[in-house]
């Protein structure tokens, strides 16, 4: 009952995050300002005065979608039982998750402040840690859900028994026809 209390919760707060964001007032730049040369054409302001804004906002609902898969996975593993490895596990791979996200947000803030732009190899930093950072932290729970299926999510016997039971039920429905 507590994790589905805490898993309502993070649900609740990413909405709550959510409508925030959507709800945040626009400057008067949002949505740009008539071009010197082409009147049909608007054109924007300053990238960081329009976005600095909103990083904060992004961080929290990044990290609140982070901690609800991690929650998704907790409910998963529930019933076979609360043990301190699978905690020990996805706490491991959730700190350098959420540390991946948070570098995201910070290089992308440095990124739209304008300071002039750094690179890792051909990559602008902020594209570099999604790709080498964001995107790879989250194969460790995939490797972790292969490996630790069978005993924390469906065991042999729950897959015996959950065979048995659809065998049943073939045999009673044959013998209602």
């Amino acid at each position: 009952m507590k994790l589905a209390l805490v898993f309502f919760s993070l649900l609740i707060a990413l909405w709550l995050a959510l409508g925030a964001t959507l709800l945040t007032a626009p400057d008067g730049i949002d949505h740009g300002f008539q071009h010197p040369e082409f009147e049909t054409m608007d054109r924007g302001g300053p990238v960081g005065e329009r976005r600095a804004k909103l990083l904060t906002q992004a961080w929290l609902f990044g990290s609140l979608q982070i901690a609800v898969f991690v929650a998704c996975l907790l409910l998963g593993a529930r019933r076979r039982g609360w043990t301190t490895g699978i905690k020990l596990a996805l706490l491991a791979g959730v700190l350098p998750y959420a540390a991946a996200f948070a570098l995201v947000i910070a290089a992308y803030g440095r990124f739209v402040a304008e300071v002039p732009v750094a690179f890792a190899g051909p990559f602008p930093i902020p594209t570099a840690v999604v790709l080498f950072g964001l995107t790879t932290t989250p194969l460790y729970f995939v490797l972790l859900y292969i490996v630790m299926f069978d005993r924390w999510i469906i065991s042999r016997a729950d897959l015996q028994q959950f065979r048995d039971v659809v065998a049943a039920d073939r045999i009673r429905r044959a013998e209602g026809d």
